[in-house]
């Protein structure tokens, strides 16, 4: 339960989520298995709300296909957001230890974006919580300490890994949202 509190503790104050997710350096498949795949399946079964909000405008095959888009955009998210990153910054690769410590870095700031679009799914208002996806560089930026980022790029760190976490679920599911019928992307 300790991961749940750390996304919370991210959100609220991301210094002491992080000070607790380095007290609490779990291996990533575990912390992919145990926090991030089941925030995956209430971020699938949040889709659903729609069908009670709008019941003339949603479908329950609409409302599946928003889940599966959505919980693909974020697994795809984590393998090729780390990707992307680690080619253009190899130190996150140097030794094993520190690339788990890069991947729950990852999964923990993933995280919070899965938590806000479970928010916007709870209330429907996407254009709200669109604009609390920017807090998730201030995040990143306070994590800089969890994994030790060198002082002279953490500017350039900060920027493109938060370009990053944001873009790639977007492209995602803009690909994937492509593939599926009838499928609203906006």
């Amino acid at each position: 339960m300790s991961n749940f509190k750390n996304i919370f503790l991210l959100i609220v104050s991301p210094r002491e989520g992080w000070k607790d997710a380095e007290k609490y350096n779990v291996p990533h498949g575990i912390l992919l298995r145990d926090m991030y795949l089941p925030l995956l399946l209430v971020l699938f079964a949040t889709s659903y709300l729609e069908l009670l909000f709008t019941p003339h405008e949603t479908t329950p095959l609409s409302c599946t296909q928003h889940g599966i888009v959505s919980v693909v955009k974020y697994i795809f998210g984590v393998y090729i957001s780390a990707y992307f990153i680690s080619c253009f910054f190899p130190f996150v690769r140097k030794t094993k230890t520190y690339y788990n410590k890069f991947n729950n870095f990852l999964i923990y700031n993933l995280s919070v974006l899965i938590i806000l679009e479970i928010l916007s799914n709870l209330f429907l208002d996407l254009s709200f919580f669109i604009i609390f996806r920017l807090y998730i560089v201030y995040v990143i930026y306070k994590g800089l300490d969890y994994i030790d980022v060198e002082k002279d790029i953490q500017a350039k760190f900060v920027i493109y890994t938060g370009v990053i976490l944001l873009l790639v679920p977007f492209a995602a599911e803009l690909i994937v949202g492509l593939c599926v019928p009838n499928y609203k992307i906006f």
